[in-house]
């Protein structure tokens, strides 16, 4: 069976965590290598990585804010031959402390971080290439602690029609959490009846273009629907626990910086009917928190660096193994 010529990017983690603020954290080196897999003799004329941090509106790029560009082999009008064997180009990227972390929505906008790897072929067979994403993450040690985080407590009335009350222990979460919640509704006017009470967490992703921010990108992350079932005096009251995570999507942390804001909110709506059999929508809304599901004490804290100095890392810039001699 005949084996193809291939291109890949290794990368020494998949996953970046800068730990602290876009103010306080000190950045991180990327480092990893191109590897070209060749089993019979090629002809390039180029080999170049680039990487980019770009965020997106509707699938579509609108604003790079980093870009970082390689060349292994410079372009040349003479091709290079390439004997069968395992070629690989090691790489360092600098990432500042100040980068925004990657997000995604289901509808397209967010922030996401590629690299690509191209080596120009002077053939029909069409040029090497390979893509690789890296996916950038926050944590900061004040959001891992959630013991002084303030309940959520709102309490409403709206004259002749119904009083409201909405409780959960905390106003901040982790991403991937549940969030418990106690609702409480009591109708005022005689007559009047509740249908419906709907309760879910929406997400909105704000990104900015071309230094203006746009119209938010909101969308519902979790809900659920419950029947009105009141006591005695008309007082319906509710437990209920909203999921965070779904097989499609799970709730992106909150995030402020000079390019994409995430922000979430509980939503409540609640559908009623008047003596007349007016129907009326009232929508409820209170702030809520999600903060990175990481735990700046696990296994994904910060690494030693107490040898770097004494026996920093070495490696020639790129290396050879032929698979077999002539």
């Amino acid at each position: 069976m005949w084996s193809t010529n291939s291109m890949n990017i290794h990368l020494d983690n998949n996953v970046v965590i800068f730990h602290g603020s876009t103010s306080s954290s000190s950045g991180h080196i990327l480092r990893g290598y191109v590897s070209l897999d060749l089993h019979s003799l090629c002809s390039i004329a180029s080999i170049e990585l680039t990487m980019a941090g770009y965020s997106l509106i509707g699938n579509a790029c609108q604003n790079t804010f980093l870009k970082h560009r390689i060349q292994f082999l410079e372009d040349i009008d003479k091709c290079k031959n390439f004997y069968p064997g395992l070629y690989k180009y090691h790489f360092e990227f600098p990432l500042p402390g100040n980068l925004p972390e990657s997000v995604e929505s289901y509808k397209g906008a967010g922030v996401r971080y590629c690299l690509t790897a191209v080596a120009k072929r002077a053939s029909i067979w069409g040029d090497f290439k390979a893509e690789k994403e890296l996916v950038v993450r926050r944590t900061n040690s004040l959001d891992s602690d959630n013991s002084e985080a303030q309940e959520l407590l709102k309490l409403g009335e709206i004259p002749k029609q119904i009083a409201f009350c909405l409780h959960s222990p905390s106003t901040t979460y982790k991403s991937g959490s549940e969030v418990p919640l106690n609702v409480g509704i009591k109708t005022l006017a005689e007559g009047a009846r509740i249908n419906r009470v709907q309760v879910g967490i929406s997400e909105s992703i704000r990104c900015k273009f071309n230094d203006e921010w746009v119209k938010p990108n909101k969308h519902q992350v979790t809900d659920c629907t419950h029947s009105w079932n009141s006591t005695e005096n008309g007082m319906w009251v509710e437990p209920m626990v909203l999921k965070t995570s779904t097989k499609s999507h799970t709730i992106q942390p909150d995030c402020d910086n000079d390019f994409i804001q995430v922000t979430h909110s509980l939503e409540i709506t609640i559908s009623m009917s008047d003596v007349d059999n007016v129907k009326k929508f009232i929508l409820i809304k209170a702030p809520i928190k999600f903060t990175s599901s990481l735990d700046a004490t696990s296994d994904e804290r910060l690494p030693s660096y107490d040898s770097a100095l004494i026996e920093p890392p070495c490696y020639s810039s790129t290396s050879h193994q032929p698979l077999y001699y002539f």
